[in-house]
């Protein structure tokens, strides 16, 4: 279960409901709302893809292949933001909501063959201002049983 309240979670009825900090229901739904995507927070603001608690990248990694909780995980895709890097990462100008996160954490209940099966993700750190990759983490990580 994602920790971040962002995310959009089923109810037990099957319906999706956004979660207390989203507000209002969303009506009964059959399918998945993003296919094959992952709802996205990030609160790594050093990060260069960041823009308000939303990821630039369409596709991120995160990995820890013996993570076995969420602080020995962290965000591959991580790139220290520098006054030369403002803007200037490559990939869409665009922030969204959605990512298709790859997963090399092989002990999360989410990880299925390397693709995060988790509705949602939150990205986060384990500092105040992280500089490197190291200091992010998934914060969605949960340890198989």
């Amino acid at each position: 279960m994602c920790k971040c309240g962002f995310c959009i979670k089923p109810d037990f009825a099957g319906r999706l409901k956004k979660s207390p900090k989203c507000g209002t229901n969303l009506e009964i739904q059959k399918e998945r709302i993003w296919t094959d995507m992952n709802k996205l927070k990030c609160s790594v603001t050093t990060c260069r893809h960041n823009a308000n608690d939303l990821c630039e990248l369409r596709k991120i990694q995160v990995d820890g292949p013996a993570a076995l909780e969420s602080r020995e995980t962290c965000c591959g895709s991580y790139a220290e933001r520098t006054s030369s890097s403002e803007n200037s990462c490559g990939c869409s100008s665009s922030p969204s909501a959605t990512a298709d996160v790859h997963c090399s954490a092989e002990h999360c209940t989410y990880n299925d063959n390397h693709k995060c099966s988790a509705d949602c993700v939150c990205v986060g750190c384990c500092c105040a201002e992280p500089e490197v990759v190291s200091e992010t983490e998934c914060c969605t990580f949960e340890r198989r049983a």
